[in-house]
């Protein structure tokens, strides 16, 4: 316990890992040490504490392979125990990679270190392996430092930018800005309101259109009758007549109907349509935020960098990540069937039906119940993994994308106006801090050059 506690408080610090496993504990990891430290370090790379890690960069050695016995075949025996255990990597550590988990005996590897077997060859490809990781990760930490030090001496320096050349806005045109931003910005909060409104209502409407659409179609005899027997399977009248398999049987077809209509474009596009309206706001949004704070902070003929570097600053706005998937939904008519078949009403009819009759009952008994469920259960299903996912997108947007910017362009709009006289009595001062701030930028920006190879 002592032990892990220590690693876990050195975890921040580190830019790779490799972990041994002893294959002859159950043939995996167990719930001890281990998965709680791939635990710890999900949660700080989650939480931007790790910013010099590079989860790929993770090596997983399988050892002992030796201590595998079996009275049956024990080469089969090894190959159950080495899928079990990549499994168990995979789903602990999704970010993995195949070629990363090796299998070796390392005692092999140390007593036969000039010959060549398994266990040496594998141990080579960790060489290899461990080497590029090794180089890959030799400046990282110093290239981040610096870009962090970079954008801060950049964001001083276009601050300070700002505070020296105010002086060429005049009172006049200066308050007439500071009144037509704050008016847009009132506009904006409005504008968000709206938009989240509007997709909350947009979605309902999409899942009713989808769940009724469905379910009328299923309401015809025609599509019954393709659901019921779609291409090559057997027609439902020529399944044997064993009653719970046979519920089965129907259960499969219509859920299988259901899924390929929940699955097709249409009904994916329709949901696209509503996340590419998101996407559409957010740019617009952040475009006119952009071109706002430009107003307040750029000056034409400024040189922004230096001759020698020019800065890769994200864009002011991305093509938000939500990939709209359904998955395939479950709903299951077999307690329904069950019901029917031990029903007190349709015991004695099904005693004095031949086998179709009782197929053909059944079959409509079951279909019945099932389309009479199909929009509410649609209706819940999208409303979980579609509906669900774009309020949280627009949530996402108008309550913690938007918000910092809007505060900054306010903050900075406030700021500016309010110390402007002090700015003029203060030039010379504000020049002299800049040529300084200026002149650590560009050592910054050289030292990021000969990091990244740049001549």
């Amino acid at each position: 316990m002592e032990f892990t506690q220590k690693v876990k408080e050195y975890l921040p610090n580190a830019l790779s890992f490799i972990f041994v496993i002893s294959v002859e504990r159950a043939g995996g990891m167990q719930d001890d040490r281990l998965p709680a430290l791939l635990e710890s370090i999900e949660t700080l790379k989650k939480e931007n504490k790790m910013p010099c890690f590079d989860p790929e960069n993770v090596i997983f050695i399988t050892n002992k392979w030796d201590s595998i016995r079996s009275q049956l075949d024990v080469e089969r025996e090894k190959e159950r125990v080495w899928e079990n255990i990549k499994k168990d990597i995979k789903r602990k550590w999704k970010y993995v990679k195949e070629e990363h988990i090796f299998r070796m005996n390392c005692i092999d590897v140390c007593l036969n270190a000039e010959n060549e077997n398994l266990s040496t060859k594998e141990f080579n490809k960790f060489r290899k392996v461990l080497f590029a990781n090794v180089e890959k990760a030799k400046n990282i930490r110093l290239e981040r430092h610096v870009r962090y030090l970079l954008d801060l001496l950049v964001n001083d320096s276009e601050k300070l930018h700002d505070r020296l050349h105010s002086e060429q806005m005049s009172a006049d045109a200066q308050e007439k800005l500071r009144a037509l931003h704050l008016r847009s910005l009132q506009d904006l909060k409005t504008k968000r309101e709206q938009v989240r409104e509007l997709v909350l209502v947009k979605t309902e409407q999409i899942i009713k259109d989808i769940a009724k659409d469905c379910y009328e179609k299923m309401l015809h005899e025609s599509v019954k009758r393709e659901i019921l027997n779609p291409p090559r399977r057997p027609e439902m009248m020529e399944v044997p007549w064993f009653p719970s398999k046979f519920v089965d049987e129907i259960n499969i077809r219509i859920t299988e109907y259901v899924n390929h209509h929940l699955q097709s474009g249409q009904v994916l596009q329709r949901f696209k349509d509503v996340k590419n309206e998101i996407n559409s706001f957010y740019k617009e949004v952040a475009t006119d935020l952009s071109d706002m704070e430009k107003e307040w902070t750029d000056v034409a003929g400024y040189k922004r960098f230096c001759e020698k570097y020019t800065r890769n600053e994200p864009t002011d706005f991305v093509d938000l990540p939500l990939e709209i998937k359904i998955p395939v939904v479950a709903v299951s008519v077999l307690a329904i069937a069950v019901s029917i078949i031990i029903s007190p009403v349709l015991i004695p009819v099904a005693l004095i039906l031949s086998r179709d009759e009782r197929k053909r009952q059944l079959i409509d008994e079951v279909y019945n119940e099932y389309t009479a469920k199909i929009p509410d259960e649609i209706q819940k299903h999208l409303k979980n993994h579609c509906g669900d996912p774009l309020h949280d997108m627009v949530e996402d947007i108008t309550n913690d994308l938007l918000p910092p910017r809007i505060v900054f362009l306010k903050h900075l709009i406030k700021t500016t106006s309010q110390t402007r006289d002090k700015i003029l009595m203060d030039i010379n001062s504000l020049k002299e801090l800049k040529e300084k701030v200026d002149a650590m930028k560009s050592s910054a920006a050289e030292i990021q050059a000969a990091l990244n190879g740049v001549q």
